[in-house]
C-alpha cells in the first residue's frame, strides 16, 4: 500500500547539501559516531551520550553543543549536569545558543547566536507529496554581541586551520550567512537565488 499507486505516499523533502565536501573523519574513532546501540536508529542516540562518557568508552578533550539544553531536557538530565561539573571527565565545554539556560550557564564559553528572525536558513520538512524548500531570511540585525552561528564557525575554522592544511578552511569559504545558503543551491536546476529571495520557496508548483 505504501508508495504505490492509490495508496499511501510518504511525505517528501526537497535534500540539499552543503558547500564544499569538508574535512576527513579524525583518524581515532569515536564510540559515539560509531556505537553498537540501537544499529537502526537514524541518528546518534544522543540521549546515552553522557553515560558512555562517564564509564570511559569516549574521551572528551572539548565539548561543544548547538542550540540545546542537556542539562534540563534530556532524560539523563542529572548526569550531565554531573559530566559537566567534572572537568576530569569534560576538561572544557562550550554552546553557541540564543538562550541563557540551564545548559549554557554550565558551559565555560557561551558563543550567542542569532535568532530565527536574525538569520538565514533554508527549510524543508516533509510535510507535503510535493518536494519543496523555504527560505528563512533575516528581519532584522542580531542583537548585542549576537552573530549567526556559521560565521562563528568560520572564525573557529580560521583559527584552527589558517592556511587550509586541514581541509576545512575550504568549506567555509563564504562572505556570509546569505553566501552561505547561495551556495547550498547553486547546482539546484532552475532555481534562481533573486528569485528564491523573494518567493522565499522553491519551486512552485501553481495550483495544485
Amino acid at each position: 500500500n505504501v508508495e504505490k499507486k492509490g495508496g499511501y505516499n510518504l511525505p517528501r523533502g526537497m535534500g540539499y547539501g552543503q558547500p564544499g565536501d569538508g574535512p576527513k573523519g579524525g583518524k581515532e574513532p569515536s564510540y559515539v559516531s560509531s556505537h553498537p546501540h540501537y544499529p537502526l536508529a537514524g541518528h546518534h542516540v544522543a540521549h546515552l551520550t553522557p553515560f558512555w562518557i562517564k564509564e570511559g568508552r569516549q574521551k572528551v578533550s572539548v565539548l561543544g553543543s548547538y542550540m540545546v539544553c542537556a542539562s534540563y531536557t534530556f532524560p539523563a538530565a542529572s548526569v550531565w549536569r554531573e559530566l559537566l561539573k567534572d572537568e576530569k571527565l569534560i576538561p572544557y565545554s562550550f554552546t553557541i545558543n540564543t538562550q541563557m539556560n540551564e545548559h549554557s550557564v554550565m558551559m565555560d564559553l557561551i558563543l550567542p547566536d542569532g535568532s530565527y528572525l536574525e538569520r538565514w536558513d533554508p527549510e524543508s520538512m516533509p510535510s507535503s507529496a510535493w518536494p519543496w524548500v523555504g527560505l528563512r531570511q533575516p528581519v532584522v540585525k542580531p542583537l548585542g554581541e549576537a552573530i549567526e552561528a556559521r560565521e562563528i564557525i568560520k572564525m573557529i575554522v580560521q583559527k584552527i586551520d589558517p592556511d587550509g592544511s586541514k581541509g576545512m578552511k575550504k568549506s567555509w569559504n563564504f562572505k556570509d550567512g546569505e553566501d552561505y545558503v547561495k551556495q547550498q543551491f547553486a547546482g539546484v536546476k532552475g532555481l534562481d537565488w533573486e528569485t528564491f529571495k523573494k518567493d522565499g520557496v522553491f519551486p512552485i508548483y501553481g495550483k495544485l
